[in-house]
């Protein structure tokens, strides 16, 4: 059982520069902060979870996160 075990991290190493080049393409400003790198899981169970987690940070890029004039004029509704 423990050979077909593996990081996270091989599927982690690849989020920080996916959301770096979709942050900058959209013109939002993103911080990643990933824990848990170390946590090992079955190969099997670290391959399915890569595309998921994938779309779920670029759908978290795209429609979670205001650029930055969009969170200043929410930021003035809300003081007004």
């Amino acid at each position: 059982m423990k050979m077909r075990m593996v990081p996270v991290n091989q599927i982690f190493r690849k989020f920080p520069k996916m959301v770096r080049d979709l942050s900058s393409h959209r013109g939002k400003k993103v911080l990643v902060d990933i824990h848990g790198r170390e946590t090992e899981l079955d190969k099997k169970i670290v391959d399915a979870l890569g595309e998921p987690l994938s779309h779920i940070i670029r759908n978290a890029v795209d429609h979670g996160i205001e650029n930055p004039q969009e969170r200043s004029a929410s930021a003035r509704r809300k003081k007004a």
